[in-house]
């Protein structure tokens, strides 16, 4: 009896070191993978400007020139909006104007916001009856490395497909947590 319960403890320790030998050799043997990090990017805001005086060009011309600017931005604009900021009563009816075109173009009138524009102390006059601002968000990435052979697992994986959808995206500063977004 005694000798059945040296054989079993026998058994199960040889057992528990066979097993521990063999998780340590398939473990031994498994490929070294770096654990994934976030995308190091940077995201620029660029914003467009178009400042219109109708008392020195005309009230045509400067709705002609608000026509070609809305137009050509018209994309983004749609997805980001746009600030018409008036000075006087001419750049009042040219915000209206610019928003009436906008909404002609099938963009939404809301996206298009119109303030009075105030001059802050310290600053110059303003010389413009209408300025039409909007910010765009230009995604710049870093250089992917080219991978080697035999260095699986030491360069970061999915470089190419991060950078792709990165840039791809409409509005890439949603992303980003708010606090950011202020700087």
């Amino acid at each position: 009896m005694i000798f059945d319960q040296f054989r079993s403890f026998k058994t199960i320790k040889l057992r528990l070191v066979m097993s521990v030998l063999l998780g340590l050799i398939l473990s031994g043997c498994a490929e070294r993978i770096q654990e994934r990090e976030g995308k190091a990017l940077h995201l620029v805001p660029l914003t467009y400007s178009l400042s219109l005086s109708a008392h020195k060009n005309g009230a045509s011309t400067a709705k002609q020139e608000i026509e070609v600017f809305v137009t050509q931005n018209f994309d983004v604009i749609e997805a980001k909006g746009m600030l018409a900021e008036w000075h006087n009563l001419q750049g009042k009816q040219l915000s209206n104007y610019a928003r009436t075109f906008a909404k002609s173009l099938g963009i939404d009138a809301n996206r298009i916001s119109i303030q009075r524009f105030e001059v802050r102390e310290g600053e110059p006059v303003t010389e413009f009856d209408l300025r039409l601002t909007f910010t765009d968000y230009q995604v710049i990435t870093n250089l992917c490395e080219y991978p080697e052979v035999g260095k699986f697992g030491f360069y970061e994986s999915n470089c190419y497909t991060d950078n792709a959808r990165w840039q791809s995206m409409v509005n890439p500063e949603n992303m980003l947590p708010k606090a950011s977004n202020i700087q």
